[in-house]
């Protein structure tokens, strides 16, 4: 101990705190997180895990730090950031045709582009790969390589840095909504259900579809030519029931602003328009309670949680954002009650 105290190089630690100081709106919170700070001589960096820090620091100063009676009660534990704790665990997953990128979390030494490029490069030239870095800010870092040996060997050296906080790997992002009603109900989409016979998920087994239930979305619009929502699976299906918006609408208005027989879209009340541009609130319905027209199985797998619900739409896209009635009671909500939602 004596001969870590007395040496100068300076380490990165890591420093679990009371959950009070980071959940709560104490005033007397930062003024804590300042001390530590102070008595470690080291800017306090958000790890992953809640309630955990990290500071690059002597050892002298962490043994301060446990000796510091006033913090006591706020400092739970210290403990070395070892390399290993640095390298996301899907870093040894073998999974084909992952991009040969890693994304990597900085410490937040280098605040500008030229310092944080020049550091990055030096520590590529260093590992001896085939790879090129990005700055993206001073807490992040993209590198890509050109071979999965390289990347692995990169994955090493920059684990060994002080000022690399976490490396992970770049990730293929599809769109896996067939999977979302097995991951609601087993907690695992590994196993997809039968969608032809309608077996393997609870959802099947205990007729949790949605029947006769009516779902109220507002969002950006919904594409209700689509067969998740359309009437019938053919070129030019018949137009869901608009509804022009009324600000205060009467109770005639609102029983004629929907029909129950429609298969999907029993409402569409367009407050900003009948598009949907941006796509979000397709896609979130069909999240929701998305289902082929006509019982067409093949697309059957790719139906949202409540397949056999309806759908009251109120649509507040416009001009890329969105929009609200001012008063939501009688300008939003008494749609969709009259709906049934």
């Amino acid at each position: 101990l004596d001969e870590r105290l007395s040496h100068d190089s300076v380490h990165g630690f890591f420093v679990h705190v009371n959950k009070n100081l980071v959940s709560t709106n104490n005033p007397q919170n930062a003024d804590i997180l300042n001390k530590i700070e102070e008595v470690t001589g080291s800017k306090l960096t958000k790890y992953i895990a809640h309630q955990t820090y990290v500071v690059h620091t002597t050892h002298a100063k962490v043994h301060a730090l446990t000796q510091d009676e006033e913090l006591n009660d706020h400092v739970l534990w210290i403990g070395y950031v070892e390399p290993q704790h640095k390298v996301s665990i899907d870093m040894a997953i073998d999974i084909e045709n992952r991009p040969m990128q890693l994304i990597v979390t900085l410490g937040g030494f280098h605040t500008t582009s030229d310092s944080g490029a020049t550091a990055l490069s030096s520590w590529v030239d260093a590992a001896q790969v085939a790879c090129t870095a990005e700055y993206v800010k001073s807490t992040r870092a993209v590198f890509t390589c050109e071979t999965e040996v390289d990347l692995q060997t990169l994955t090493d050296s920059l684990s060994q840095e002080e000022e690399v906080h976490f490396i992970n790997r770049q990730q293929n992002y599809v769109p896996l909504n067939r999977h979302a009603r097995q991951v609601m109900f087993t907690g695992t989409g590994v196993e997809l259900p039968n969608y032809s016979t309608n077996d393997g998920n609870y959802a099947f087994d205990f007729n949790l579809l949605g029947e006769s239930q009516v779902v109220s979305v507002s969002d950006t619009g919904v594409e209700y030519r689509s067969c998740f929502f359309a009437d019938n699976d053919v070129a030019s299906p018949p137009l869901p029931p608009f509804a022009d918006w009324v600000r205060n609408p009467s109770q005639g208005q609102l029983s004629a602003s929907f029909d129950s027989s429609r298969r999907k879209i029993i409402q569409y009340v367009t407050f900003a328009d009948n598009l949907d541009v941006d796509g979000h609130g397709t896609h979130v319905s069909g999240s929701v309670l998305g289902s082929p027209a006509n019982g067409n199985s093949r697309l059957s797998e790719w139906s949202g949680m409540a397949s056999m619900a309806k759908l009251a739409f109120f649509d507040i896209g416009i001009n890329g954002g969105l929009t609200l009635p001012n008063d939501l009671e009688s300008g939003m909500l008494s749609y969709n009650m009259a709906a049934g939602a």
